[in-house]
């Protein structure tokens, strides 16, 4: 299964067709990557996974990936003194 998200919406693959589909609630591991940019050209890219002996199913997995956002966001503006203005992820279950 995999998760995006483009800054304003979570899009979701590797499901069962249909809007109504319920999502998975087998544990398992998720990796990802975090990355935020900004007009001038700025960028930071940070590796996200979950802990070896902690498996996640998917709203658990949902809310320690925007968990991670929000510390990525303040990493960013430590580094560049500014707003990221473009935020995205990329997260992919093994």
């Amino acid at each position: 299964m995999r998760m995006y998200y483009n800054g304003r919406h979570t899009v979701v693959e590797g499901r069962r067709p249909g809007a109504a589909s319920p999502k998975p609630k087998k544990r398992v591991k998720w990796i990802g990557l975090i990355t935020l940019s900004d007009q001038t050209g700025a960028a930071i890219e940070l590796p996200w996974e979950t802990f070896a002996n902690q498996p996640l199913n998917y709203a658990e997995a949902k809310c320690a990936i925007f968990a991670a956002l929000d510390l990525a966001k303040d990493k960013f503006i430590e580094a560049y003194s500014a707003h990221a203005s473009q935020v995205t992820f990329r997260m992919e279950s093994r």
